[in-house]
Formats: structure tokens, C-alpha cells, sequence
């Protein structure tokens, strides 16, 4: 239950500060267009453990990963849960949000090129935050078990995601 909901957050302040995250929203898009969207080959090489890869290695990554397509609000991922798989965002916004003694608290806002879930992966624990569609997102879901496969053909890969995961989990 959000703090609108509870009755801690008055319903104009909700409004104004969802009007603001929207106006965010439309100044980013108009900035960096070619953040918002991306073809998958320019998506992983974008990505710090795929930069350095061949064409056939982005190719078999490529077929690896599921598309899943996420309209605004969508709940991606929810803290608490169980996670098996990461979320590399091809086009739109994904907002985190952490939960801490029943507040919501902003930790970002990721963009096309961005990537998310990996610390419930890595280390097989809870979800630590909520991820959150909020414009329509296009994301390629990749499974523990495709991204163990990609581990053993990437050897560098596994290493450059603990670095990415430990930076995250020290905000």
C-alpha cells in the first residue's frame, strides 16, 4: 500500500508530484533521444561485459535473451521477491524504488542501456528494490540459466557484473 493510499500523502501533493516526474520524463526524451531506444546489437554493446564481444558472440547473447514488453506502471520486479533472471532495458524508463521502514525511496532511474535484477541473480537473495515501468519499456529478460551459458562463453563477464552489483548494493 502507497502513502496515497494510507492517507500520509495528500492526494494534490500525489498529483504534483507525479506531474513533476512527468515533466522529468518529457525533458529526458526531448535530451537523449537515442537513449530511449535501441536496436538489440547497439544495446549490448553498450553494456560494459558485452563491449569487447564479436558480432557472433552478440549474435548468440542475441538469441538467448526474451523480450518482454512493459506498459507504464508496470510492477518489473518486486522487493521481497525471488529473482532468477536480469533485465536489460532496450528502450524506455525503469524508476527503482526501496522500500525502507515503509517509505518509498528513489534510488534511480534507468534508461535504454541500463540493466537491473542482477543482484537477486548474483547472489541468489530477496529482490532489494522495485522496478518499475515508467513509460512503455521494451526489456530482454535474461534467465540464471542463459546467463550461466553466457558466463562460460564471456569469461569476463561474471566479474564486471559483481563490480556493477557491489557498486549498487553500497548506495
Amino acid at each position: 500500500m502507497n502513502q496515497v493510499q494510507q492517507g500520509l500523502l495528500p492526494p494534490t501533493l500525489a498529483e504534483k508530484i507525479t506531474q513533476e516526474y512527468l515533466l522529468q520524463i518529457r525533458h529526458l526524451s526531448k535530451q537523449h533521444p537515442e537513449k530511449l531506444k535501441l536496436d538489440p546489437h547497439n544495446l549490448l554493446r553498450q553494456i560494459r561485459f558485452f563491449k569487447d564481444s564479436s558480432k557472433a558472440e552478440i549474435e548468440a547473447a542475441i538469441q538467448l535473451l526474451k523480450e518482454h514488453h512493459a506498459p507504464p506502471e508496470e510492477i518489473v520486479i518486486r522487493q521481497g521477491d525471488t529473482g532468477d533472471s536480469l533485465y536489460l532495458i532496450m528502450r524506455g524508463v525503469i524508476r527503482v524504488i526501496r522500500e525502507d521502514d515503509n517509505q518509498n525511496i528513489e534510488v534511480a532511474t534507468l534508461m535504454a542501456g541500463d540493466f537491473f535484477g542482477e543482484l537477486a541473480l548474483l547472489h541468489h537473495i530477496k529482490r532489494t528494490a522495485t522496478c518499475k515501468a515508467i513509460t512503455p519499456c521494451i526489456l530482454y529478460i535474461l534467465t540464471k540459466n542463459d546467463f550461466e551459458i553466457l558466463i562460460k562463453r564471456f569469461p569476463n563477464m561474471q566479474k564486471i557484473i559483481f563490480e556493477e552489483a557491489r557498486k549498487r548494493e553500497e548506495k
